[in-house]
C-alpha cells in the first residue's frame, strides 16, 4: 500500500522544479505472516504468496523468505522503472540499505541461503553479522566509476550529512555522521574515527542473556572491540574494567579469533577512546531495567519489576 502511495506522490512531486526526498522504508524481509495467518505472529514472512518458489522442496518458512526477497526486488524495480519513465533517473540518487544484518526469526535459518555471507552473528548481535550489511547506490549522472565496490564503513547517521553536502548546505554540528559524498564522487573520503553500537550481550534476544547489563562494540579502522556486558553497573558507561574481545577485521572479518591477549595496547586504546567520548552502554530499544529477573515465554521477555535507570 505505501509503495503505491509513494509512487503516486513521486509522480506528482517531480512536476515541481525543486528536488525531492523520498524515504521509502519497506518492512520486508521480516518475520511475521500475511494477514491473519499464521497463528503464531512471527511465523513465516509477510508475503501474499510463495511466488515461483511454491514447488521447491524447502521448509515453508524458507519459501516465504525467498518469495519476500523477490517481492521486494519487484517493488524496487518498479521504483527504478518509474524514475526512468519520468526521465529523472540520470540525476536521481538512490540508496538501498538495511537497518540490520540477516534475521533469525519466525523459523528462518540464516544458513539456509547463507544470508550473512559467512559473517558471525545475525540481527540483534554486536557481531558483524548483526551490524554490517551491504548498501547499493545508483546515480547514473553522478557516481564516479559506476559498478565499483567500496570498502568504506558508513552508518545511517551519515545520511543527513551526505544529503546536506549534496544540497550545498552546512553540515549539522549535532550529529556524529560524516558526508560520504566524496566517496560517491571518487574523491578522498574522510573516515569515521570510530563506529559504536550497543546491545545486551553478544547477540540474540534479551531474555536469552545470562546477565542483563548492556554492552557495546567499537570499530576503529581495522580493529573492533566487543564488550558483551559493561562492568560499571552504576553509571552504565564503558570503563577500563570491561572485558573486551578484540578482532582484526582486516585479517578476520568473520570474527573467529579473539586477539585481545596479543594486543593489549589496542584494547586499551579502544577503551580510552570510548571513555573519552562519554558514551553510554545503554542500548536503544532494549527495554532494559536494572534488578529485573527476566521471564521468558515463547521466546519473548515479560517484565515483572521495573526499576528504570537514567543515564
Amino acid at each position: 500500500v505505501f509503495h503505491d502511495q509513494a509512487m503516486a506522490w513521486m509522480e506528482e512531486v517531480v512536476k515541481a522544479p525543486t528536488a525531492f526526498f523520498l524515504y521509502l522504508s519497506y518492512t520486508v524481509p521480516h518475520a511475521g505472516g500475511w494477514g491473519d495467518a499464521p497463528s503464531s505472529p512471527e511465523d513465516g514472512n509477510p508475503v501474499p504468496s510463495d511466488m515461483a518458489y511454491g514447488n521447491q522442496s524447502w521448509p515453508a518458512v524458507e519459501k516465504d523468505h525467498a518469495a519476500v526477497i523477490s517481492y521486494l526486488d519487484a517493488k524496487v524495480g518498479d521504483l527504478l522503472a518509474r524514475l526512468k519513465s519520468l526521465k529523472i533517473d540520470e540525476k536521481t540518487l538512490v540508496f538501498f540499505a538495511s537497518d540490520n544484518g540477516a534475521h533469525k526469526e519466525g523459523g528462518h535459518q540464516i544458513a539456509f541461503f547463507n544470508s550473512t555471507g559467512g559473517l558471525s552473528g545475525h540481527k540483534r548481535s554486536l557481531l558483524e553479522g548483526g551490524v554490517r550489511s551491504p548498501s547499493m547506490v545508483r546515480w547514473p549522472g553522478g557516481l564516479a566509476n559506476p559498478g565499483r565496490s567500496s570498502e568504506l564503513p558508513w552508518a545511517f547517521w551519515d545520511v543527513l550529512p551526505t544529503v546536506q553536502d549534496l544540497l550545498g548546505l552546512p553540515l549539522s554540528p549535532s550529529t556524529d555522521g560524516i558526508s560520504i559524498l566524496p566517496e560517491l564522487y571518487g574523491q578522498t573520503q574522510k573516515q569515521h574515527d570510530y563506529l559504536f553500537f550497543t546491545w545486551i550481550g553478544v547477540g540474540g534476544r534479551i531474555c536469552d542473556q545470562l546477565r542483563r547489563l548492556p554492552g557495546y562494540s567499537v570499530r576503529s579502522g581495522r580493529w573492533k572491540g566487543l564488550v558483551p556486558h559493561c562492568e560499571d553497573e552504576s553509571s552504565l558507561r564503558p570503563s577500563q574494567a570491561d572485558a573486551m574481545r578484540l578482532y582484526d577485521l582486516q585479517e578476520d572479518p568473520v570474527e573467529k579469533r579473539d586477539v585481545s591477549a596479543e594486543h593489549p595496547d589496542i584494547v586499551k586504546k579502544l577503551k580510552d577512546l570510548v571513555i573519552s567520548q562519554h558514551l553510554s552502554c545503554m542500548c536503544y530499544q532494549c527495554g532494559f531495567a536494572v534488578n529485573e529477573t527476566p521471564v521468558c515465554k515463547n521466546g519473548h521477555q515479560e517484565v515483572q519489576e521495573v526499576k528504570e535507570v537514567t543515564v
